[in-house]
């Protein structure tokens, strides 16, 4: 018996360990797929975990040698470093944290140079890291006043040919470094494109899909803001390929897309799921909106959207986030009534509400509602 309880006691250790170890394999993906779909979050955060890793010893060894007033300074360099990485992963906003922080570089390197008599080298570190923290135009002004102010701090010095040297050097550093962060700049955003674009649409593909709804899903949950997701398929859309050959298919494929873009906000967000499906995802927008919203979509595309043998229609299906919901769940939902509206005749919105018992019954008001429009 006591064996029993012994295992049985066990038991919520060991479940707790191995949630906890999920916890952990889910947070280390998040951080990956944070670092790679965000280039600046990663340049902060490798620049503020190597600042900080650097600038540590110096700042213990300067404590044990009395240099008390360098040994504060660095001390608030590594602080204000770790506040940085703590601001960008919590908000996101990895455009602010860079320029700060390259802002902040500049001026620290500056300071320390003219007041605490830093060694002038480091000033070809912050130089560099301008221009991978921050936007090109900001880190070019930034390192431009740096570069000035270290010459006037430095004039009368050093030896004007060292002064000439150390000036020289600096402007050729931010060149190289404007040039590789042009490159890197450019290499991205054609990756991004390639990973994260539908090439033939134009649309967003399942891997951005993923990401935003999350991230939607997260906002909501913090603001209280509703929001909903559509999904689209093209009706019939395989006699279109059959009759007409897949040209004249890609053809109303980007006609969709083109007309969604053209009948949507700014704010909403398209995608190609696969094959002739597409989803919508509407941010801010509660389900009576969302309604309206895709009912005037629904004419757009029912007035322009035509193909070689005459027009061509969608069927929808649309669903409202719960609170507390997966987004694996809400896509599903959507899907659903998508399927629904296939059931039903196709060329048509079906609603799904909220997932609960009466869903299937809200469903088809929805579509009466709509018939009778």
């Amino acid at each position: 018996m006591r064996d029993n309880s012994e295992n049985q006691a066990a038991k919520p250790d060991f479940v707790a360990q191995l949630l906890r170890s999920h916890a952990v394999e889910d947070g280390v993906a998040d951080w990956r797929r944070r670092m790679r779909a965000d280039f600046r979050l990663a340049m902060v955060t490798l620049f503020c975990v190597s600042a900080t890793l650097v600038v540590t010893p110096f700042a213990f060894y300067r404590f044990m040698a009395g240099e008390y007033p360098v040994a504060i300074a660095d001390t608030l360099l590594v602080t204000i470093f770790v506040a940085v990485m703590v601001f960008v992963w919590k908000t996101g906003r990895s455009d602010i944290a860079g320029t700060f922080t390259a802002a902040f570089g500049s001026t620290a390197t500056l300071a320390l140079l003219v007041f605490l008599d830093l060694n002038h080298s480091w000033i070809f570190t912050a130089l560099v890291a301008n221009f991978l923290l921050a936007s090109r135009p900001v880190a070019i002004a930034f390192s431009s006043v740096l570069i000035l102010l270290v010459g006037a701090a430095l004039y009368g010095v050093v030896s004007p040919i060292e002064l000439a040297t150390i000036i020289g050097v600096a402007i050729l550093m931010s060149l190289f470094a404007l040039i590789f962060a042009s490159r890197v700049d450019s290499q991205h955003r054609q990756l991004t494109a390639l990973a994260m674009f539908d090439p033939l649409t134009g649309a967003g593909n399942r891997r951005m899909l993923k990401v935003d709804l999350e991230v939607t899903a997260r906002q909501a949950a913090h603001s209280g803001e509703p929001c909903a997701l559509a999904i689209l398929d093209l009706d019939h859309f395989k006699q279109v390929n059959d009759d007409h050959g897949h040209e004249a298919g890609d053809q109303v494929l980007m006609d969709l897309a083109r007309i969604v873009q053209q009948s949507t906000r700014r704010s909403d967000r398209f995608y190609r799921f696969g094959g002739e499906e597409f989803v919508l995802l509407l941010p801010d927008t509660p389900p009576e909106r969302a309604e309206q919203a895709i009912n005037k979509l629904l004419r757009d595309v029912r007035a322009q959207l035509k193909g070689p043998a005459g027009p061509v229609t969608v069927s929808v299906g649309l669903a409202s986030l719960v609170p507390g919901e997966e987004t694996t769940d809400w896509l599903a939902r959507a899907d659903r009534a998508l399927y629904q509206a296939k059931d039903e005749g196709r060329d048509c919105l079906i609603m799904d509400k909220g997932g609960q018992a009466g869903a299937a019954e809200s469903m088809t008001t929805e579509r009466r509602s709509h018939s009778q429009a």
